[in-house]
């Protein structure tokens, strides 16, 4: 008879035992699941924020950021990023940043930046047909410096309608070939 009773002991202790680990499983499961799922919602939202940070460009500010139409005859990269960080810092409520680095095109003519996307009827990319220059950083320290240099990469605009405008015109500029 004891040794029944020491079996049946034996067998509730097994029992919980087993039940305590599945239980245990399962909850560590659970965890890995939901942290799991928060890492996707967390990097989703930052891709949804940088992607509107960088689509979200309009014509003027392609004008200001990424030509010599506004620069009243500067031609060096401290003055003309000057400007662009303090659009950059004002859209971005990042007072005091240096862009790290930004690519000018070498135009004045606003009707000949704007006749880059004359050929284009929807949302696209052209390769930039026109010489440009990239300023970057030398030191992030404020007052941001920079440095010119040539571009060892071809660049390219997108090309997509302006609404205030109402006609398709270069709104970004990136790396690489259309």
């Amino acid at each position: 008879m004891i040794t029944e009773l020491s079996k049946i002991k034996e067998t509730t202790v097994n029992c919980s035992t087993k039940t305590k680990i599945k239980q245990t499983n399962v909850n560590v499961f659970a965890a890995f699941l939901h942290q799991g799922i928060m890492m996707v919602q967390c990097t989703c939202l930052l891709l949804l924020l940088l992607s509107t940070a960088v689509f979200s460009q309009n014509y003027d500010d392609f004008i200001v950021k990424h030509t010599l139409v506004k620069a009243n005859d500067k031609k060096d990269c401290d003055t003309l990023m000057k400007v662009v960080n303090a659009l950059e810092n004002s859209k971005k409520k990042t007072p005091g940043k240096c862009k790290e680095n930004n690519t000018f095109i070498v135009e004045r003519d606003e009707k000949i930046i704007q006749d880059m996307c004359k050929a284009v009827s929807e949302k696209q990319y052209v390769t930039l047909p026109y010489n440009c220059f990239d300023c970057v950083t030398k030191d992030k320290k404020e007052p941001c410096s920079y440095t010119q240099i040539k571009p060892n990469e071809k660049k390219k605009i997108l090309c997509e309608k302006d609404k205030s405008k109402n006609k398709i015109l270069p709104v970004h500029l990136g790396a690489g070939s259309a």
